[in-house]
């Protein structure tokens, strides 16, 4: 998995790449621990490049989920494959998590 981190003024944007699953999650783990632990922006998850997440990744998202409603910053994921989104819809991810079709979409409410 490859993790390519941006700021825009006050919103992080992480660009996912490969697969998210138990063997890569540390280092998207490790990657956001300091954007994250407490919050210090907004975060958008882009998976336009992501080819696949497991239970292990959408642990992950669930726990930044979570992180984010305590806080008055905002956590979303956008650009999801079609088969990535089946998991989230399938998982019922996609009740919980703000998920937009498109990067500018996500950002848009955000600055």
């Amino acid at each position: 998995m490859e993790i390519t981190i941006s700021k825009d003024n006050n919103i992080l944007v992480t660009n996912l790449s490969g697969k998210l699953n138990s063997t890569t999650v540390t280092k998207l783990e490790e990657s956001l621990r300091q954007h994250t632990s407490p919050p210090l922006s907004h975060l958008v998850l882009n998976c336009q490049d992501l080819e696949y997440i497991s239970s292990a990744g959408l642990r992950i998202v669930l726990s930044l989920t979570k992180t984010f409603a305590k806080t008055d910053w905002h956590f979303t994921i956008c650009c999801l494959q079609e088969h990535v989104l089946e998991v989230f819809e399938m998982s019922g991810f996609d009740s919980l998590v703000t998920i937009k079709t498109s990067q500018e979409e996500a950002k848009e409410k955000l600055s």
